[in-house]
């Protein structure tokens, strides 16, 4: 996979990838992933009534640009113009009065034919905020050289896209189907689902207005699409974070590929990186030991003080 034309940086000012594209050998060409240059597209909406997972109240920004934005590529290695690793981009925005920290953690395998996304958006204001909430997509899908796509809602199932049986099942997987060739953006997230909507002109993403629960199952047209998350309401200092995915193949190809998501999510749910028995898909904090380590790390100290004064 490639994002940008692969000589120039491949984020953009508001964290997100600029225009994606995918490898076809043969006959060894670059296939763009969306209209003309679109880079991908992100909305952040917070506040407001949020009895509804979805909803499109309070505060929303589209495409938020990142003040102090900063990037670390410490784990990640170019060799012969070739790049895989982990690229992170941190970046302070603004939505209506809220202040966030938005982190973007990219994970490109050598040879895998998806990318994996961390998503963690933290309250960097002075009080609580509700209704968090963030849409990820484009505002013109295109494959190729093929402008009216196949959009599908469903899910992946022990590495096999199922498709919906009723419209307002939850769908937390997206495949954009060219005829030839095909998209899938999906997410381990149990309040994500997908959308879809007619392409319009604008600096807007059409899918984003529309409700995950009202998208019909499949439709053919010359449209847009979003992955939605619903995040936890986050206190002063405190984060969410949810993993997705974006890949491209052949239709020859896309079984495997579906298969290689798979095992891919089924390695990042056994991970437990900071030891502290809960595995980082249900960890609020996965870099951080919870209490039961911090409750050990008091006693050592007691213990020690009381060495002390027995000397």
């Amino acid at each position: 996979m490639r994002f940008g034309n692969g000589t120039q940086l491949s984020l953009n000012s508001s964290g997100n990838f600029l225009q994606p594209f995918y490898f076809i050998n043969p006959p060894g060409t670059w296939r763009n992933l969306t209209y003309a240059s679109l880079p991908l597209f992100s909305k952040l909406g917070v506040e407001g009534d949020g009895s509804g997972e979805w909803n499109f109240n309070g505060s929303l920004a589209s495409n938020p640009v990142m003040s102090n934005q900063v990037f670390d590529s410490s784990n990640f290695t170019i060799n012969s113009g070739i790049g895989s690793g982990v690229l992170k981009v941190k970046g302070d925005i603004t939505v209506g009065s809220v202040q966030l920290e938005l982190i973007n953690s990219y994970s490109l395998g050598l040879d895998q034919k998806f990318i994996e996304v961390t998503t963690t958006i933290k309250n960097i204001s002075s009080s609580s905020v509700s209704n968090v909430r963030y849409w990820i997509g484009t505002s013109h899908d295109f494959i190729g050289n093929v402008d009216n796509l196949t959009k599908t809602r469903g899910n992946l199932v022990n590495g096999i896209f199922e498709e919906l049986t009723a419209i307002n099942q939850r769908s937390t997987a997206l495949k954009i189907n060219s005829g030839d060739e095909a998209v899938l953006f999906f997410t381990t997230s149990t309040s994500g689902n997908t959308s879809h909507a007619e392409f319009s002109f604008g600096n807007d993403n059409p899918s984003t207005i529309n409700n995950p629960d009202t998208a019909a199952i499949t439709v053919t047209n010359d449209g847009s699409y979003s992955l939605f998350v619903r995040l936890n309401d986050l206190a002063v200092g405190q984060s969410d974070s949810f993993v997705w995915y974006y890949a491209a193949a052949t239709l020859a190809e896309l079984d495997e590929t579906f298969l290689e998501v798979s095992e891919a999510v089924d390695e990042v749910d056994s991970q437990d990186m900071d030891l502290d028995g809960i595995f980082d898909q249900d960890d609020a904090c996965p870099n951080t030991a919870g209490v039961s380590a911090l409750g050990l790390y008091i006693l050592v100290i007691t213990i020690n003080q009381l060495q002390y004064r027995i000397q």
